[in-house]
């Protein structure tokens, strides 16, 4: 995984230039995030997210922090969100969560409902209920401070509508390429899903991948994280990212397993005899 870092922050060094990454003379962070004008902002800082978890799961504070500065260089903030509300959340249920007396069933059932109140907060918001407030308190329009999400989700939500069976996957795509859309794909992989694939399949989709995914509550922070940057981009098309996820789901659980095995030491030993 180190290796894999490593190959990341060149490519990300490349792909932006050293004078973008590293000349922050005069910058102001708070300004520069409310506004996303980073310019060394790069759809690679989701991928730094996930690679600080791991470091941070690892042990391995040197890292850790190399990752959570490249992640705000990076300048995406969805992936700042997403790493910010991980910590926390790891933070806060580390020492409630049992690796052997885990809840998954409920967990699982805890990721649809989280996500179906997001789908119908996105409901209202497309709606307007939030414009004002938006307005008042940041003082930009609703589509301006989205970077133009909100005009997208309104547009695909009042075409295609929340049904049970959806309208197909890739019709998101389908739609806005054919009428020429600046974007061609909803920066929201939670409404795709729904949209296209419809409630049923959304509400099971995302069952097991909470069920699966949350064996230990280190797997369940990168679950979460994921689903944060799920409401801000298309990152289950980035193959980089999603190829990185399993790797890391995987070794995150075959090294708590590991732990668990009799003689090795562990306080969580005698629970599985």
């Amino acid at each position: 995984m180190i290796f894999m870092f490593i190959g990341m922050i060149l490519a990300f060094i490349l792909q932006k230039g050293i004078s973008n990454v590293f000349n922050y003379q005069n910058l102001d962070v708070i300004s520069t995030l409310f506004y996303s004008r980073f310019s060394a902002e790069s759809e690679l800082a989701y991928l730094i997210g996930l690679f600080t978890f791991y470091f941070l799961f690892k042990g391995k504070s040197k890292l850790t922090l190399l990752g959570l500065i490249l992640t705000i260089i990076s300048g995406k903030r969805g992936a700042i969100a997403a790493v910010v509300a991980g910590l926390i959340f790891f933070i806060m249920m580390k020492r409630f969560y049992y690796p052997i007396r885990r809840p998954r069933f409920l967990i699982g059932i805890s990721g649809v409902l989280l996500n179906v109140g997001i789908i119908f907060l996105i409901f209202l918001f497309t709606n307007g209920e939030f414009d004002n407030w938006i307005r008042v308190n940041i003082g930009l329009p609703s589509n301006t401070f989205t970077n133009g999400r909100y005009l997208l989700w309104k547009l695909l939500i009042e075409h295609f509508h929340f049904t049970m069976l959806g309208v197909g996957t890739g019709s998101s795509h389908h739609l806005l390429t054919t009428l020429n859309y600046p974007l061609e794909n909803p920066l929201n992989d939670i409404l795709k899903i729904c949209l296209e694939n419809g409630l049923i399949i959304f509400v099971i989709w995302t069952f097991i991948f909470y069920y699966i995914n949350s064996k230990n509550i280190k797997n369940l922070t990168i679950v979460l994280y994921t689903n944060i940057l799920f409401l801000s981009t298309n990152v289950l098309i980035y193959f980089f990212y999603m190829l990185c996820f399993y790797l890391v789901q995987m070794g995150i659980m075959y090294s708590e397993e590991q732990k668990l095995l009799p003689g090795k030491n562990n306080l969580h030993a005698k629970r599985i005899v």
